[in-house]
């Protein structure tokens, strides 16, 4: 039976709690790991802690280049270029075909000015993934080098198919047609870069260019003015990030990044308990992180450690208050615990934020069919999801809601609209049957 069909076709609720109270938050890091109660205080020994994550998860993952990446990514955050090309081309060596490899050794490439092997390595790295985005760019601006316009033109196009909300892809298309001296169709794409994003300093220099080409010189004046006041922006935001480069904050949120990472290569391995080590010493590091506490609740969830997940996810409505999608995963582990008020609440905070938010109308919703009188309108709720979204599953929560409420008949053309979406699903069409005859 499909998930959300059998969680709205059972009429009993549990009578003590299904789920795992005895593995209590937050393991101790220091005990999966030979480190420090304590997070490092300084820019020195977080990014120690950080290499020696990245050498411990290689040798537990000997066999995997998404652990020579995170050590490889982490060298090129230092400027260690020479051990990240090493590092690269050890993880294709496991791996001929690991596109992030090829993307490094091309982003190395490109700093170091070798246009020919940017292509090389950022070709390759398509020709693996050719949805991997980083290296269309570089590609793009490699090949303009050469030149090789139609090369160039090609990717462009291809770049922007592929990712049509990217200012950069308008960026490089913009780029081409300028090279083609196109400048109508510049202009068209480089204006498509700024409404994407109006702080696209480069594209308003490009702008300015196809607007004096085509006589525009009033446009190309203004454009050329935002230019100036954008880059001025740009060097002064430059100036702060040289001064935060080992500021031990900025540092902290680093080092967050790369346990995180390095417990998704643990979780993916099958190695929980160290991919759960990895995130809580992230979330510690940087009070602010949001990525290890995601995948701590995701982590708890999936253990059925309710208790835990809410004690993460408690953490980050408090600081992303704004968050509905953290407000209905509250919700929904709340109602795992069987607290009906508190879940409810939570539901609720979502809709608050976001009144069109599905996920938290069907959690009222199935809250109700869980405990029952715990949420008297969610009649009224199931009927606003399904009028946001209507779908099998919506219809069916609908039909449950009603047929729990002694209302049969509505209940049956609930269903029936559920079939109508889902003709083919035998079972859906069981239950309505079986309803049906119930009802009649």
């Amino acid at each position: 039976m499909t998930g959300w069909l059998q969680r709205t076709s059972h009429s009993d609720t549990p009578s003590s709690p299904d789920f795992n109270v005895n593995k209590s938050p937050p393991i101790s890091p220091e005990t999966v790991f030979d480190i420090s109660s304590s997070p490092p205080k300084t820019t020195e020994a977080i990014r120690d802690e950080a290499f020696d994550l990245c050498k411990t998860l290689i040798a537990d993952s000997p066999t995997s280049p998404e652990a020579i990446a995170v050590l490889a990514l982490s060298q090129m955050r230092w400027g260690q270029t020479d051990e990240a090309s090493e590092s690269w081309r050890r993880a294709l060596a496991l791996n001929p075909q690991f596109s992030p490899a090829h993307v490094g050794l091309g982003r190395i490439a490109h700093t170091a000015g070798q246009p020919q092997s940017v292509v090389k390595h950022m070709q390759a790295a398509i020709a693996a993934n050719s949805k991997q985005c980083a290296a269309y760019a570089p590609l793009i601006d490699a090949l303009l080098q050469l030149p090789d316009i139609d090369q160039a033109f090609q990717v462009a196009e291809a770049y922007q198919r592929l990712c049509p909300e990217d200012n950069e892809a308008y960026f490089w298309l913009g780029q081409v047609y300028l090279q083609r001296e196109e400048y109508d169709r510049a202009r068209a794409a480089h204006e498509n870069s700024i409404r994407l994003n109006p702080q696209a300093t480069r594209s308003y220099y490009s702008l300015a260019l196809a607007c004096q080409r085509l006589g525009d010189d009033q446009q190309a004046a203004a454009y050329r003015k935002t230019f100036l006041e954008l880059s001025r922006q740009d060097l002064d935001r430059q100036r702060q990030a040289n001064r935060e480069h080992e500021d031990v904050s900025y540092v902290r949120g680093w080092a967050s990044g790369v346990w995180f990472s390095a417990g998704e290569v643990y979780r993916k391995n099958g190695q929980g308990l160290k991919a759960e080590a990895c995130w809580v010493r992230g979330a510690r590091l940087d009070t602010g992180e949001v990525a290890c506490r995601e995948g701590l609740v995701a982590l708890y969830r999936e253990e059925r450690r309710f208790p835990a997940a809410v004690q993460v996810l408690e953490e980050l409505v408090a600081s992303h208050h704004e968050r509905a999608d953290y407000w209905t995963s509250l919700g929904e582990s709340r109602m795992e615990m069987r607290q009906a008020t508190e879940a409810s609440s939570a539901f609720r905070s979502a809709l608050r934020i976001d009144p069109r938010f599905l996920a938290a109308y069907l959690g009222l919703a199935q809250l109700e069919l869980q405990i029952p009188g715990s949420v008297p309108d969610a009649a009224v709720m199931a009927e606003k999801a399904a009028d946001i979204q209507p779908s099998p599953e919506t219809f069916v929560t609908l039909g449950a809601l009603l047929q729990q409420q002694g209302r049969p008949r509505d209940a049956v053309d609930a269903m029936r609209k559920a079939i109508e979406l889902a003709p083919n699903n035998s079972q859906l069409r069981a239950t309505y049957e079986q309803m049906l005859q119930e009802a009649e």
